[in-house]
């Protein structure tokens, strides 16, 4: 955690639900193996895919979710804010393909940018782009 940041002002349940699910996708990507970080910092970082623009501000501060888990192919990378995708196997374990739709309604919604970069077998990195509002 970077104690430098400026405070957010934001709905603290709306980052919450986008902190577990981003939490909850990179465990299931990694399936009980590898690791998991979880960071906040000042400014922006930059690099990766951008999927959403966050609103203008001066200031900006990033939560990312970083894994060590497969990584995303990179066919599959711009539809995985779709609703209903997923690339998991069909059966009990399936998931709906609503983890990550929901976060990019939840971001769109309160003016958060969304970055990704990932490779295959080289993890993935989410980063919510939050901008701090002037006082």
């Amino acid at each position: 955690l970077d104690r430098d940041h400026p405070p957010v002002s934001v709905s603290r349940h709306g980052l919450e639900q986008i902190a577990l699910n981003l939490i909850v996708n990179a465990s299931e990507a990694m399936k009980g193996r590898g690791s998991l970080k979880i960071s906040v910092r000042r400014g922006l970082s930059g690099g990766g895919l951008s999927i959403l623009r966050p609103r203008a501000s001066s200031q900006y501060v990033e939560l990312v979710v970083a894994d060590s888990g497969p990584g995303i192919d990179p066919a599959v990378l711009p539809r995985i804010f779709e609703p209903f995708f997923t690339t998991k196997d069909r059966g009990a374990t399936r998931g709906t393909g609503l983890g990550l739709s929901t976060i990019y309604t939840m971001a769109e919604q309160d003016g958060f940018g969304i970055s990704v970069k990932s490779e295959p077998g080289q993890g993935a990195e989410f980063r919510i782009i939050v901008p701090v509002e002037s006082t």
